[in-house]
């Protein structure tokens, strides 16, 4: 009977253990499933918070990537305009070339053209020297061919004084032209030295058109204007040479 007593109150005292454990192990069940609770609401603010990050980031992404595209259509605007700009530079400069390469060419050749007038002149008036030169000599040899007939009218017919001084008349004559003569040759030579020096500037330019282009018409005016000067005295050298042709003439009529 003891016996049986004291296993019921063993079993008692188990089962007061067991209902305190049980109880406490409610107690942390409970603890544990509100922890948890806990823990689901926060995971759930948590992922609430991670899904508007995450929208955020995608609509900042979006925004990025839109707005990349869009400064890449602006670079690939700015460089068609920028190819399309350089193009134009190209092709305006291309065509100043051409034009400068044309004009220099066409002022080299006018050039040309004016110095070989010039040398045609220069020739022109080297030929005038020549032939004035040819009328002196042959002044001179009428004055000696005077001479020689006035020393001879002297010796043969001393008493004609009148034919003697007719003869003396006539030397003076043929004298005064020939000074004449020799101012009118040192003018034609003083010319052709002026012809030398304009044909050798001439020149120099000719070499230079290329660096002086935009001076040419400039130079061009006053060498046109240089050459009508020429023109004026060629026109007056042969008008005085044929005066004194006329007069040579009437000399050799006289004798």
């Amino acid at each position: 009977m003891d016996v049986a007593l004291n296993q019921i109150s063993d079993m008692n005292t188990r089962l007061v253990d067991m209902d305190r454990v049980r109880k406490q192990l409610e107690a942390e069940k409970l603890s544990l499933v509100s922890t948890i609770e806990d823990y689901r609401e926060q995971l759930h603010i948590e992922i609430t918070k991670y899904n508007v990050l995450n929208a955020s980031i995608d609509k900042l992404r979006t925004d990025l990537e839109r707005k990349i595209a869009e400064k890449e259509e602006e670079l690939d605007a700015l460089r068609s305009s920028q190819r399309k700009q350089l193009e134009q530079m190209q092709a305006q400069m291309e065509e100043i070339e051409v034009r400068y390469k044309t004009e220099v060419s066409r002022i080299k050749s006018k050039l040309q053209n004016e110095i070989d007038e010039i040398r045609i002149r220069y020739d022109s008036l080297k030929k005038i020297k020549s032939e004035m030169e040819n009328h002196l000599k042959k002044l001179q040899a009428n004055i000696k061919e005077a001479q020689d007939r006035l020393i001879e009218e002297q010796t043969a017919h001393a008493a004609t004084r009148e034919l003697l001084n007719a003869s003396e008349k006539r030397f003076s004559l043929i004298r005064v032209e020939i000074e004449e003569l020799r101012v009118l040759l040192d003018r034609s030579e003083k010319a052709r030295k002026t012809t030398e020096l304009e044909l050798h500037d001439s020149e120099q330019r000719l070499t230079e058109a290329t660096s002086l282009a935009n001076r040419a018409i400039a130079e061009r005016k006053k060498f046109e204007a240089d050459a009508m000067q020429y023109q004026g005295e060629i026109l007056d050298v042969r008008q005085e040479i044929k005066i004194v042709d006329e007069r040579v003439k009437k000399n050799n009529i006289l004798f």
